[in-house]
């Protein structure tokens, strides 16, 4: 009992000392980690680089994981574009050889029917020659029969005709000669016709034979690979051809982008030349001019000048002018009448004759005039056509007179889209010209040359072939 107690005794206080020692061992390290935060940080830090690391392990077999995948990916894409190669190549062969099979088959039939055509041609005139030659024998006989009781007779009634005899002996040796000679020919073609009907015989045979081989060969084209492989691989090819098809759509989507942004920087610049142009120069240079410009253009498109209470019509105020010449460069540009642009007079002598005549100069003088801004009473329809059209006109008048929206159709409300072909494009007047040069067959050209181009814009033929009409406004005079 005693020793049991001492045993007891020994472990409790053994349990109370190490208790006692994790106790101080927590005091100690809550001191330690108040007087040293930084320790703190450090540990968090270095669990969070654990962490990291952790992380950066799984990210990196998962990228591993994703580059075998494509890897496989591309192998198996390979092997595709392999097997889809070597179908293709088995395909053509097959098709090459039951072309050539069935051009053998027609020549042989050709061959059968003019061999056929023979055969009946020679079997009736064959039969032809039979019924004359038995015809000819039959006469000969009853000819032979005649001649023979006749000179029975002749003989019987008078002994001294040997001579008679001997000639009509002689008329039958003959015949009886070419006879024989005909029998023989008979005979030949008989031997020709037996050698034609044999080897019609062998043409027929072997025209069975092909026609067999072209029934074996049919099936062939799908049991060369097991079926369901060639429907992945079609399933795989109508795929590619799909994504590739997309592609070229964007492409064309991207270059028609592209040739817009060209085409309205080039609108721009020579808008701003036209501005630079049209500040105000000294009206006593240029005032005389310019007003005969602008008459000319009120002239040509029927537009009446700005009249102010009391006003007389027949004269003309500077605002007038300078409005209308603002608009000139605009207003002489019909982008869908390039016939107005040809250099014939008689539009220009039919505006001169029905115009009524004018007093520029009897009210006010063009030179002194104060000028002011006035509206304009109408305003060109075709203003914002691109300036590059004036200079170009098609080569023929059907171009005013085709319905355009039977061409084309306007897809996704930016896109226009040719009836006749897979074009798309982003502007119309674009997509005008290529219906008008791929489906008509027909071109522009310029104005100042006889040279042709294949779009109404042409700004690079301008500054190629005539720099100094660049950015330039062109104004019908009256």
């Amino acid at each position: 009992m005693n020793a049991k107690l001492a045993d007891n005794i020994r472990c409790s206080s053994s349990g109370s000392k190490q208790i006692t020692v994790r106790s101080h061992k927590l005091v100690r390290l809550n001191t330690t980690t108040r007087q040293n935060p930084e320790n703190n940080s450090s540990l968090s830090n270095e669990s969070d680089s654990r962490v990291l690391e952790k992380e950066l392990g799984k990210s990196r077999s998962r990228l591993s994981q994703v580059k075998d995948r494509v890897k496989k990916n591309g192998l198996m894409s390979e092997w595709y574009d392999k097997e889809k190669a070597i179908l293709e190549d088995q395909l053509q062969m097959e098709r090459l050889t039951t072309k050539r099979l069935r051009e053998d088959v027609k020549t042989m039939i050709q061959g059968l029917q003019a061999a056929n055509r023979s055969r009946i041609a020679v079997e009736s005139e064959l039969s032809l020659v039979k019924t004359t030659f038995n015809k000819k024998i039959h006469e000969l006989k009853v000819e032979h029969i005649l001649v023979t009781t006749e000179a029975v007779n002749t003989t019987g009634q008078n002994s001294s005709a040997p001579s008679q005899l001997q000639d009509v002996s002689t008329v039958m040796k003959k015949k009886l000669q070419a006879a024989e000679q005909r029998i023989m020919e008979l005979k030949d073609q008989l031997k020709d016709q037996s050698r034609l009907k044999r080897d019609f015989d062998s043409q027929r045979r072997e025209f069975e034979r092909a026609k067999v081989t072209i029934q074996k060969l049919q099936p062939a084209t799908t049991l060369s690979k097991p079926w369901n492989d060639f429907i992945a691989m079609r399933d795989h090819v109508e795929k590619l051809e799909e994504e590739l098809r997309v592609a070229k759509s964007l492409i064309s989507s991207h270059l028609d982008a592209e040739e817009e942004k060209c085409l309205l920087k080039e609108k721009i610049y020579y808008l701003q030349k036209r501005l630079e142009q049209q500040e105000y120069p000294s009206m006593e240079e240029n005032g005389e001019g310019r007003a005969e410009g602008v008459i000319g253009v009120i002239d040509s498109e029927g537009i009446e000048p700005f009249q102010e209470a009391g006003q007389n019509p027949g004269t003309m105020t500077a605002t007038t002018i300078e409005s209308g010449l603002m608009m000139g460069g605009e207003m002489s540009d019909q982008a869908n009448d390039y016939e107005s642009h040809d250099e014939s007079n008689s539009s220009k002598a039919s505006v001169e004759d029905d115009s009524p005549p004018r007093q520029t100069s009897t009210d006010m003088p063009l030179a002194v005039v104060k000028l002011t801004r006035v509206q304009p009473r109408r305003i060109c329809k075709k203003a914002t056509e691109p300036f590059n059209v004036r200079f170009v006109r098609p080569t023929n008048s059907m171009f005013f007179k085709l319905d355009w929206d039977k061409e084309y159709e306007q897809i996704g409300g930016k896109e226009w889209k040719c009836n006749k072909c897979p074009k798309i494009s982003r502007a119309k007047p674009r997509m005008r010209d290529h219906v008008w040069v791929a489906h008509y067959g027909e071109t522009f050209q310029c104005i100042h040359c006889s040279d042709r181009l294949s779009t109404r814009y042409g700004s690079a033929h301008n500054k190629k072939a005539h720099p100094q009409l660049v950015g330039m406004k062109t104004v019908k005079n009256a």
